[in-house]
């Protein structure tokens, strides 16, 4: 059986249509195309410097990927600092019973 190499869109435009605006285009529209690989491991930035002689698709590539890598990173720490700020005030909050007994009620 023959070898069937996978696209997406953006793999193809950075292989077969080197055009500036339809690649922003299409990395607006799927962000998450920027970083994914077809079944030989190659992104579509890996395929633009292998096929293209246009270092303008070249640079954007590497800047749309490099902005999308730290968006990544940024929305990963945000969750995580989510997640542990949660976790703190969950357990820093005194249970109902706790409170009552360390301050009864004055009569």
């Amino acid at each position: 059986m023959a070898s069937v190499r996978l696209h997406l869109p953006l793999h193809l435009a950075a292989k077969y249509h080197p055009d500036l605006a339809a690649i922003k285009l299409l990395a607006r529209h799927q962000p998450q195309a920027l970083l994914a690989e077809d079944n030989f491991g190659n992104t579509p930035l890996d395929i633009a410097i292998q096929v293209n002689e246009n270092t303008a698709v070249v640079s954007l590539l590497r800047e749309l990927t490099a902005a999308r890598r730290a968006t990544i990173a940024l929305r990963t720490a945000l969750l995580l600092c989510i997640k542990h700020c949660y976790v703190y005030v969950r357990r820093s909050k005194p249970h109902r019973t706790e409170s009552v007994a360390r301050h009864p009620a004055r009569v």
